[in-house]
């Protein structure tokens, strides 16, 4: 696929309206633009109908990239530092592949998902120590893991294998143990541990790896 499949020339060069976030551009480019689901089994513009029961269970739950993204890259510590003859040079840490879930931090009519892929920005308290001591005083108030919507897209993933792929693995999950402590506060909202143990709650079924899923948590 070519960048022009799904981003068009209005959405890349302006429609003449501001936004200060990209993802509240109306012009966007949007999974559900190519990926319809029809019970009619009508073709749609491009792409397959989707008819896999996980896609209506998990309806405005979750987001595509949840389900459909592979590892992508978070980036760490990007600031202003000193050689030793005192002139200034931009140092980042190293970048990390990854792929974390999270909570969504703001909620829209058109983004309503509880969780969402997010991703790690280049930021910390440090970042403008070389032009003004402690200049970020509001570094709390917006998250360093953002809403992400990674171009890794596949079919197959490693976390929608089976339900159990991803109910029951915590590694899939940003926890607090991912974030550093002096971010915390700044990712309260964001941080979504998985706080169950399935084979706790399902001690009735000898096998859980086995089990339909699907007969108990059919889709509503």
């Amino acid at each position: 696929m070519e960048c022009t499949d799904c981003h068009l020339g209005d959405e890349m060069h302006g429609s003449g309206k501001a936004s200060f976030d990209r993802y509240a551009q109306t012009n966007r480019a949007k999974c559900e633009s190519c990926h319809q689901e029809s019970a009619a089994g009508k073709e749609v513009k491009k792409g397959k109908l989707l008819k896999h029961p996980s896609h209506a269970i998990h309806k405005d739950k979750v987001s595509c990239q949840v389900c459909h993204s592979a590892s992508y890259k978070n980036c760490y510590n990007c600031h202003v530092a000193k050689d030793k003859k005192g002139i200034a040079y931009f140092k980042t840490d190293p970048s990390v592949m990854g792929f974390k879930i999270g909570k969504n931090p703001s909620p829209t009519k058109d983004r309503p998902e509880t969780y969402v892929t997010v991703r790690h920005v280049p930021i910390h308290k440090g970042l403008f120590d070389y032009y003004v001591k402690d200049g970020l005083t509001n570094f709390d108030k917006l998250p360093t893991w953002k809403l992400a919507t990674p171009h890794t897209i596949q079919l197959k993933t490693p976390q929608n294998q089976d339900c159990l792929s991803c109910h029951d693995n915590e590694s899939f999950f940003l926890s607090k143990k991912d974030v550093t402590k002096e971010e915390l506060k700044a990712n309260e909202k964001v941080i979504a541990t998985l706080k169950t143990d399935l084979a706790k709650k399902h001690t009735w079924i000898k096998d859980l790896k086995k089990a339909d899923c699907l007969q108990c948590h059919p889709k509503k």
